[in-house]
């Protein structure tokens, strides 16, 4: 049954209670559930939205990616995810929603260095190997749904490791060639 449901039910016991000159029942099982149901539909709406959002995200090619659309989004979704934590800190949904969101700005950063990195088809796949995610790799059609996968927010040192190591080999082939 759903909530206005119940409240039409609810209504018409309080009309007959009034008829007869009963107490009012004040039915605080139901308050309550309309309190939840209330703060789920909140949640509900923002985690849709984000959903949503990281979606289309996903499909973009990784060399057409503009990580600063990433950034402005993360942020935007972090300060949401402040501003509901005055009324909803400790609420479970809440608190998996606030995880998503902290996990996908944690990994902006990352996406960041590997996107302005020098990192060939080879750092890829040291990637790939490291977390334990494995993908077809096309850097011509590389998404940004694969690097989601490779959860990168748990890897930050690693990811730093291998764009230092790709920027410097970048570095080394541009003195080889200099010197050539």
């Amino acid at each position: 049954m759903k909530t206005a449901e119940y409240n039409k039910k609810k209504d018409g016991l309080i009309l007959a209670e009034k008829l007869f000159n009963l107490p009012i029942s004040t039915f605080p099982e139901l308050v309550s559930i309309e309190i939840e149901n209330k703060k789920m539909q909140v949640l509900y709406g923002h985690y849709k939205d984000i959903k949503q959002s990281l979606q289309e995200w996903s499909s973009m090619l990784w060399n057409k990616l503009d990580s600063d659309i990433l950034k402005v989004g993360s942020d935007k979704f972090d300060k949401l995810r402040k501003k509901l934590a005055n009324e909803y800190n400790g609420h479970p949904t809440y608190d998996k929603l606030s995880l998503m969101i902290k996990e996908f700005k944690d990994s902006i950063p990352l996406i960041q260095q590997l996107k302005y990195s020098q990192i060939s088809e080879r750092h890829w796949e040291k990637l790939m190997k490291n977390t334990g995610i494995d993908f077809e790799l096309n850097v011509k059609s590389l998404t940004l749904e694969n690097v989601f996968k490779l959860n990168l927010q748990n890897f930050p040192e690693m990811v730093t490791e291998i764009c230092t190591e790709a920027s410097n080999e970048a570095k080394n082939e541009i003195e080889i060639s200099n010197i050539e």
